[in-house]
């Protein structure tokens, strides 16, 4: 079997700072909130991407991989994006090749620390030191309400 590996992490570019720039700069004030759900569905689709390798189903576990590709290049995760579409061309080779029950792809611990030290990376750009990162979940603080002064 000629198995296709994408470039691996540690000489890949990891983050498209450029894209990410682009995104940021198209996104304002809505990063955080982005950033957040593209975090959800990452985390999603490699949960379900493992959870799809341990049954034995290659073929859905293909689907998560390849949305997880789509989702990190758009961000500009390039590093999880190639990660992610080796393993999803590696489990094509597998199932073209009628070996689903004899081989699972490698890969997807690495590709679950690769998303979150990505993910770390990219909050770290657009959230001040001493803040915590808002997202569309986080309660909202009520304004004070003015007190008017006795007259």
């Amino acid at each position: 079997m000629n198995t296709v590996h994408a470039m691996p992490p540690e000489t890949a570019q990891i983050i498209d700072w450029a894209r990410f720039q682009l995104v940021r700069n198209y996104a304002d004030r809505r990063m955080a909130r982005l950033l957040s759900y593209y975090r959800e569905d990452a985390e999603r689709y490699v949960a379900q991407a493992d959870l799809f390798a341990r049954r034995g189903a290659l073929v859905p576990m293909i689907g998560q991989l390849e949305q997880l590709r789509r989702d990190s290049v758009q961000i500009g995760a390039l590093g999880v994006a190639e990660l992610a579409e080796g393993l999803e061309i590696e489990a094509r080779d597998i199932v073209d090749h009628g070996i689903v029950h004899h081989a699972m792809p490698l890969g997807l611990p690495r590709l679950r620390s690769l998303l979150q030290s990505t993910l770390r990376d990219m909050e770290a750009e657009i959230t001040p030191a001493a803040a915590p990162l808002q997202t569309s979940r986080s309660p909202n603080p009520r304004p004070a309400r003015r007190r008017s002064s006795p007259a």
